[in-house]
C-alpha cells in the first residue's frame, strides 16, 4: 500500500504507516484514531479459512478498503463490529472498536502503551513492548471470522 494513496475509510484522509514488531506494521488515521490492518497482516495470521465465509457485500455504512477501494463488510462479534475487506482480507477497526478489545483481553501485567506527543506524525503506537496489543486484535478478528 502506499501512504500517499491509501486514504482512511471514514475520513478520507492519508493514512499514516506505524512500523510494529518484526514486519509487522499497521496504518493509522490521525484524526478518527482508526486503525487498518493490511490483508497480508490478517492471513500471516489467521489463514484464509475463515475469510472464505465472509459476505461479499455490505449491509450497513459504506466504507471503502484503503488497499483495493472495495466495500468494507461488517462483521459483527461479541458487540464489536469490525469491517473487513472481501477482496484483500484487510481489516478496519474504529477507535472505540479497537480499544473494546483490548480493553477485554485478561490483564496479563503488561499494558499498552500510547505515546503522547504534539507531534501527529508520532503521536500513536498500539503496540505494548512485545507487540501483543497487535495478536490480540488479530486473535479477534480470527474469531469473528471462523464465526461466520
Amino acid at each position: 500500500m502506499n501512504v500517499a494513496t491509501a486514504h482512511c475509510p471514514v475520513d478520507r484522509i492519508a493514512l499514516r504507516r506505524v512500523d510494529g514488531m518484526g514486519s509487522l506494521h499497521e496504518w493509522h488515521c490521525t484524526r478518527c484514531d482508526g486503525l487498518w490492518l493490511p490483508g497480508r497482516v490478517v492471513r500471516d495470521a489467521i489463514g484464509t479459512a475463515a475469510i472464505d465465509h465472509l459476505p461479499t457485500h455490505a449491509v450497513a455504512r459504506r466504507l471503502r478498503c484503503p488497499d483495493d477501494g472495495s466495500t468494507l463488510v461488517p462483521v459483527m462479534h461479541h458487540g464489536v463490529e469490525v469491517d473487513v475487506c472481501p477482496q484483500c482480507t484487510g481489516a478496519w477497526l474504529d477507535a472505540g472498536e479497537r480499544d473494546k478489545i483490548l480493553r477485554a483481553k485478561p490483564s496479563t501485567g503488561q499494558h499498552i502503551v500510547r505515546e503522547a506527543s504534539s507531534d501527529p506524525e508520532s503521536s500513536f503506537n498500539v503496540l505494548d513492548a512485545t507487540g501483543d496489543a497487535i495478536g490480540t486484535l488479530l486473535e479477534f478478528i480470527g474469531d469473528a471470522l471462523s464465526g461466520l
